[in-house]
């Protein structure tokens, strides 16, 4: 798959040169950044990214789109007594979060120590607090931009799951995968993507929040996969005017309420919601009695659920209140994958 240029509505490699005033620990920290470059299985370049150790024995974090549909990957350490590469194994991919943990075969003592630390707590994230983006800008090593997080809880782009910090550090291609670290060295998201219809800096830049980071790092480095539970089911947030939308396109169905997650969309016989109790309309208000009423909310009541497990919904059908047993599913990654696929298929019909 070929990643050359940038996503509409979002610049894959990202990065820029910039001025920084150093911190203790930023040296230490641009040691640990790598650079990547992919080829499919034809051996033409499917772009190139950043990444960074997180690990002793040489394991790396990097976005899932830099090494989206690469058959051979290589790694840069820009150790200038050694300007080699080495090749790269994929160990484990979230596709959701826009991640991947890859393996670097290099010898143990070229492996920079200490390997960069994933922040999980929010409070080391707040709105105004200085933050340092490192990665390699169209290939050229090391380069550094300073900036302050604006937003910290955007959604993400393909899953509302996943959350976003905004920030102002200069970043365009070339370093997608790459940290952004705060004042104590620690990592509090990876750079994505730049808003911007053309992929240039519009001073908008986005990484994968500190805490969805160490989630899937965590179950990458132990189980060697992410298992997300999931409810599969299309929802989306409740009110006036949604309703007001559905009662017109539905005009027999009963929608008597203006708050809650609606499954606006039918659902097929042999979906998994079907299957488990949902219909279509079906409004869900609560989740194991606890009020639910948008994806923030949802998120944080079954994130830390398992597939297999199972909730009770209060649901809202046909202007009563209803209670559904319903078993959690585990997250379908082909249907997020597909996202990349298309994105690329829409890359390359723009370069025709």
């Amino acid at each position: 798959m070929k990643y050359k240029h940038v996503l509409i509505a979002l610049a894959f490699f990202v990065f820029t040169i910039g001025t920084v005033q150093a911190y203790e620990g930023i040296a230490e920290a641009r040691n640990s950044v790598i650079l990547l470059a992919g080829e499919d299985e034809s051996g033409v370049a499917t772009g190139m990214g950043s990444a960074f150790f997180v690990s002793a024995d040489g394991l790396a974090l990097t976005n899932y789109h830099v090494i989206h549909g690469t058959e051979i990957l290589r790694a840069w350490l820009y150790d200038e007594e050694d300007m080699n590469y080495y090749w790269v194994e994929v160990k484990a991919i979230d596709p959701v979060a826009d991640l991947a943990l890859v393996k670097v075969n290099l010898p143990e003592h070229k492996i920079p120590v200490p390997y960069l630390q994933v922040e999980n707590d929010l409070e080391k994230m707040e709105v105004g607090s200085d933050v340092n983006a490192i990665g390699h800008m169209l290939g050229l090593s090391w380069t550094v931009s300073k900036g302050v997080i604006n937003h910290i809880n955007r959604p993400g782009l393909i899953s509302p799951y996943v959350h976003i910090i905004q920030h102002t550090a200069h970043i365009n291609r070339g370093n997608s995968g790459g940290p952004l670290i705060n004042s104590e060295g620690r990592v509090v998201g990876v750079n994505t993507y730049v808003l911007s219809p053309k992929g240039s800096w519009t001073g908008v830049a986005y990484a994968t929040r500190g805490d969805d980071v160490a989630y899937s790092l965590s179950q990458m480095t132990l189980e060697g996969k992410v298992s997300r539970p999931a409810l599969r089911l299309k929802i989306g947030f409740l009110n006036e005017w949604r309703r007001k939308e559905l009662l017109e396109k539905y005009p027999d169905a009963h929608i008597p309420n203006t708050f809650g997650l609606i499954v606006a969309a039918p659902i097929e016989e042999e979906s998994w919601g079907a299957k488990h109790g949902i219909r279509h309309l079906d409004t869900i208000v609560a989740i194991n009695g606890i009020p639910v009423n948008n994806m923030d909310q949802l998120d944080a009541m079954i994130k830390t659920k398992k597939p297999g497990d199972i909730i009770i919904l209060t649901v809202i059908r046909d202007n009563h209140f209803i209670l559904v047993s319903y078993e959690m599913a585990e997250m379908d990654f082909e249907e997020y994958i597909k996202f990349y696929d298309e994105r690329e298929a829409e890359m390359n019909k723009d370069e025709q």
